[in-house]
């Protein structure tokens, strides 16, 4: 006959084991999150910088987006800078 400690012990290392697992899941979930974001922004950037594709920009900036850099508040909210080239104004 077992004793109580002893299942109590087992039914403790069984849910320790099944949250390890839970954990180890929402890790793989969000390392597969953060390496989706990061080729995004790559694309993104690459795209419009590199291949000066301002069309993309539609793709990868919102018509809402805000200019955060506080040396570039001059520019004015939204991807028209993108999507018009106009690059001098940077």
């Amino acid at each position: 006959m077992v004793d109580r400690s002893s299942r109590e012990t087992r039914q403790t290392e069984c849910l320790d084991e099944r949250m390890r697992d839970d954990k180890v899941a929402r890790i793989e979930v969000a390392s597969e999150k953060i390496e989706s974001n990061n080729a995004l922004v790559l694309e993104a950037f690459d795209t419009l910088f590199n291949k000066r594709d301002n069309a993309a920009a539609e793709r990868f900036w919102s018509p809402n987006n805000i200019q955060h850099n506080s040396a570039q508040r001059h520019i004015a909210p939204g991807r028209g800078l993108f999507v018009d080239g106009d690059w001098a104004r940077i």
